[in-house]
């Protein structure tokens, strides 16, 4: 039985290695192909739309460890939000790692130097990978099925909202049946309080992606802006249980280009849309390298400052 595990595992973890070097591959060659209509699409694009965009990316940031830190709350296990926005601010550069795993371990072992308990660790690591999910699909897949004509696509859409929906209603209850030592009587109030943050993360998340859509001025007049935000929440979601996928590359990019009416062909929707990863990479960058120069500043101040006030004089 565990011979068959670590067989799968190391299956999977092949699948990722082999992926995504193909993906890239894949996503050059539809960059290629589709060169002259990329490059007048970003001749006209709008600077400073991009740079909204890569700063309400940045904001979440801000957002991600609110979660962290309402989730160790309610366990008991209470930590800073400053020291939690450093740790997942410095381990940033993890996240570009191959396997798409390093950061989130990275920043659990971090949390495990501060005392946290390896049960919370586990716990916590378990709502990060499957909240995320249950949130975008209510939110995407239910806003398409409710405003699309009725197809086959809109009822898997339907399909996964209604699950996540019926998750994140039957969490509350599984807790209390099956993992009595978690509930307490801010348990709900902690819960709704995640799901609220989640949705705002996203909400976020969603507007960054529009600010980059619109910045080349394509096709937003005849589509909604709400319903490419929808759009966009759902092909994450759906990129994200692509577990041979890091990151959801390739396969988020795909499923955008068939659900949004892009005035091109699969391929350069494909490259375009990857296009906002390098927006994210830079926002990424520019929040790692805002706060480093951060902690230098702070503490060459504080070097400064002793060296004014100089030793203390002996008492007596």
């Amino acid at each position: 039985m565990n011979f068959g595990n670590k067989k799968t595992g190391r299956l999977l973890q092949t699948a990722k290695l082999f992926y995504t070097p193909v993906s890239f591959l894949f996503i050059f060659y539809f960059s290629w192909t589709n060169r002259i209509l990329l490059a007048k699409m970003f001749e006209v694009a709008d600077f400073w739309f991009l740079v909204i965009s890569a700063f309400l990316w940045c904001a979440l940031h801000l957002l991600s460890p609110i979660g962290t830190k309402i989730v160790f709350s309610s366990l008991g296990s209470p930590i800073s939000y400053s020291k939690l926005l450093r740790i997942y601010i410095i381990r940033l550069p993890a996240r570009y790692l191959p396997g798409g795993i390093w950061h989130t371990l990275g920043r659990l072992s971090d949390y495990h130097l501060f005392g946290i308990a390896k049960s919370h660790l586990t716990l916590l690591a378990i709502i990060q990978t499957f909240f995320p999910c249950l949130i975008t699909f209510s939110i995407g897949g239910g806003y398409l099925w409710l405003t699309k004509e009725k197809s086959m696509l809109s009822s898997l859409e339907g399909g996964l909202a209604l699950m996540s929906i019926m998750a994140l209603l039957a969490i509350p209850l599984i807790v209390k049946w099956k993992l009595p030592g978690y509930w307490h009587k801010k348990f709900i109030f902690s819960y709704l309080l995640l799901t609220l943050t989640s949705i705002v993360f996203w909400l976020v998340a969603s507007a960054s992606f529009l600010f980059y859509y619109h910045s080349v001025a394509i096709g937003l007049k005849q589509t909604s802006m709400i319903h490419m935000a929808a759009t966009y929440i759902f092909s994450w979601g759906v990129g994200y249980i692509s577990i041979f996928a890091p990151q959801g590359i390739g396969v988020f990019e795909v499923v955008a280009g068939k659900l949004m009416a892009l005035p091109m062909t699969l391929g350069g929707a494909v490259a375009f849309l990857a296009g906002f990863r390098i927006v994210a990479l830079a926002a990424d960058c520019l929040a790692w390298l805002a706060y480093r120069y951060f902690q230098f500043f702070v503490s060459k101040r504080y070097r400064a400052g002793q060296e004014t006030v100089g030793p203390l004089p002996k008492q007596g």
